[in-house]
Protein backbone atom coordinates (compact mmCIF):
# COMPACT_ATOMS: atom_id res chain seq x y z
CA UNK A 1 0.00 0.00 0.00
CA UNK A 2 2.99 2.44 0.71
CA UNK A 3 4.17 1.70 -2.73
CA UNK A 4 1.23 2.75 -4.22
CA UNK A 5 0.96 5.62 -2.36
CA UNK A 6 4.35 6.77 -3.34
CA UNK A 7 3.96 5.45 -6.89
CA UNK A 8 0.46 7.59 -7.06
CA UNK A 9 2.31 10.61 -5.44
CA UNK A 10 5.10 10.79 -7.76
CA UNK A 11 2.97 10.89 -10.67
CA UNK A 12 0.76 13.34 -9.39
CA UNK A 13 4.16 15.30 -8.72
CA UNK A 14 5.05 15.04 -12.53
CA UNK A 15 1.23 15.18 -13.50
CA UNK A 16 0.53 18.88 -11.98
CA UNK A 17 4.03 19.86 -13.22
CA UNK A 18 2.89 18.97 -16.43
CA UNK A 19 -0.42 20.47 -15.95
CA UNK A 20 0.87 23.92 -15.19
CA UNK A 21 3.29 23.92 -18.11
CA UNK A 22 0.44 22.43 -20.89
CA UNK A 23 -2.44 24.67 -18.82
CA UNK A 24 -0.43 27.36 -18.10
CA UNK A 25 -2.92 31.09 -18.03
CA UNK A 26 -5.90 28.71 -16.72
CA UNK A 27 -4.20 26.15 -14.72
CA UNK A 28 -1.88 28.10 -12.59
CA UNK A 29 1.19 27.36 -9.50
CA UNK A 30 3.21 30.11 -7.98
CA UNK A 31 6.19 31.25 -10.24
CA UNK A 32 8.31 28.01 -11.23
CA UNK A 33 11.65 29.53 -9.94
CA UNK A 34 10.29 29.88 -6.63
CA UNK A 35 10.96 27.37 -3.74
CA UNK A 36 7.03 27.46 -3.38
CA UNK A 37 5.98 26.14 -6.58
CA UNK A 38 8.10 22.84 -5.79
CA UNK A 39 6.26 22.59 -2.36
CA UNK A 40 2.53 23.44 -3.65
CA UNK A 41 3.06 20.57 -6.42
CA UNK A 42 4.28 18.22 -4.17
CA UNK A 43 1.67 18.90 -1.68
CA UNK A 44 -0.94 18.56 -4.31
CA UNK A 45 0.31 15.69 -4.83
CA UNK A 46 0.02 14.19 -1.76
CA UNK A 47 -3.59 15.80 -1.50
CA UNK A 48 -4.40 14.28 -4.72
CA UNK A 49 -2.91 10.59 -3.68
CA UNK A 50 -4.59 10.51 -0.22
CA UNK A 51 -8.15 11.92 -2.18
CA UNK A 52 -7.64 9.18 -5.03
CA UNK A 53 -6.65 6.21 -2.17
CA UNK A 54 -10.16 7.32 -0.22
CA UNK A 55 -12.62 9.02 -2.12
CA UNK A 56 -12.27 7.47 -5.29
CA UNK A 57 -12.98 3.96 -3.89
CA UNK A 58 -16.12 5.45 -1.57
CA UNK A 59 -17.38 7.30 -4.59
CA UNK A 60 -17.24 4.40 -6.71
CA UNK A 61 -19.14 1.79 -3.46
CA UNK A 62 -21.60 4.72 -2.87
CA UNK A 63 -22.56 5.32 -6.41
CA UNK A 64 -21.97 1.33 -8.03
CA UNK A 65 -24.77 0.39 -9.99
CA UNK A 66 -25.63 4.16 -11.26
CA UNK A 67 -22.37 4.62 -11.74
CA UNK A 68 -22.11 1.19 -13.79
CA UNK A 69 -25.09 2.56 -15.68
CA UNK A 70 -23.63 6.07 -16.64
CA UNK A 71 -20.45 5.23 -17.35
CA UNK A 72 -22.30 2.44 -20.03
CA UNK A 73 -24.41 5.52 -20.99
CA UNK A 74 -21.45 7.58 -21.56
CA UNK A 75 -18.43 5.42 -23.14
CA UNK A 76 -16.73 6.11 -20.12
CA UNK A 77 -16.56 9.60 -19.51
CA UNK A 78 -18.13 9.38 -15.74
CA UNK A 79 -14.31 8.09 -15.22
CA UNK A 80 -12.99 11.76 -16.06
CA UNK A 81 -16.00 13.41 -14.24
CA UNK A 82 -15.39 11.57 -11.12
CA UNK A 83 -11.14 12.62 -11.54
CA UNK A 84 -12.14 16.11 -12.28
CA UNK A 85 -14.07 16.11 -9.07
CA UNK A 86 -11.10 14.51 -7.92
CA UNK A 87 -8.99 17.31 -8.81
CA UNK A 88 -11.48 19.80 -7.98
CA UNK A 89 -11.39 18.86 -4.64
CA UNK A 90 -7.55 18.63 -4.33
CA UNK A 91 -7.44 21.87 -5.63
CA UNK A 92 -9.66 23.68 -2.84
CA UNK A 93 -7.41 21.84 -0.30
CA UNK A 94 -4.09 23.88 -1.88
CA UNK A 95 -4.95 27.55 -1.93
CA UNK A 96 -2.07 28.25 -4.06
CA UNK A 97 -3.37 26.25 -7.09
CA UNK A 98 -5.80 28.36 -9.25
CA UNK A 99 -7.93 26.45 -11.90
CA UNK A 100 -9.73 28.55 -14.45
CA UNK A 101 -13.24 26.88 -15.24
CA UNK A 102 -14.27 23.15 -14.93
CA UNK A 103 -13.22 22.71 -18.59
CA UNK A 104 -9.65 22.90 -17.47
CA UNK A 105 -10.26 20.68 -14.49
CA UNK A 106 -11.28 17.77 -17.35
CA UNK A 107 -8.24 18.95 -19.22
CA UNK A 108 -6.10 18.72 -15.83
CA UNK A 109 -7.76 15.35 -15.10
CA UNK A 110 -7.17 13.51 -18.51
CA UNK A 111 -3.37 14.40 -18.02
CA UNK A 112 -3.28 13.48 -14.50
CA UNK A 113 -4.56 10.27 -15.54
CA UNK A 114 -2.29 9.94 -18.63
CA UNK A 115 0.97 10.40 -16.84
CA UNK A 116 -0.52 8.38 -13.63
CA UNK A 117 -1.02 5.16 -16.28
CA UNK A 118 2.65 5.70 -17.34
CA UNK A 119 3.89 6.65 -13.55
CA UNK A 120 1.96 2.97 -12.40
CA UNK A 121 3.77 1.36 -15.78
CA UNK A 122 7.16 2.80 -15.13
CA UNK A 123 7.36 2.77 -11.85
CA UNK A 124 6.33 -1.32 -11.54
CA UNK A 125 2.89 -0.69 -10.32
CA UNK A 126 -0.09 -2.47 -13.15
CA UNK A 127 -2.80 0.34 -13.64
CA UNK A 128 -5.38 -2.45 -12.73
CA UNK A 129 -3.41 -3.47 -9.89
CA UNK A 130 -6.24 -3.80 -6.69
CA UNK A 131 -5.82 -3.36 -3.05
CA UNK A 132 -3.81 -5.53 -1.78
Amino acid sequence: MLRRLLVQWASGFLGIVLVSAVLNPHVSLPPSDTPEYWSTAAGFAAVLAALNSLVRPALNTLLGPIKCLLTLATLGLTHFLIGALIFWLADTFIEAIEVESFTYLLLGALIMAIVGVIGSAVLGQKPDDKRS
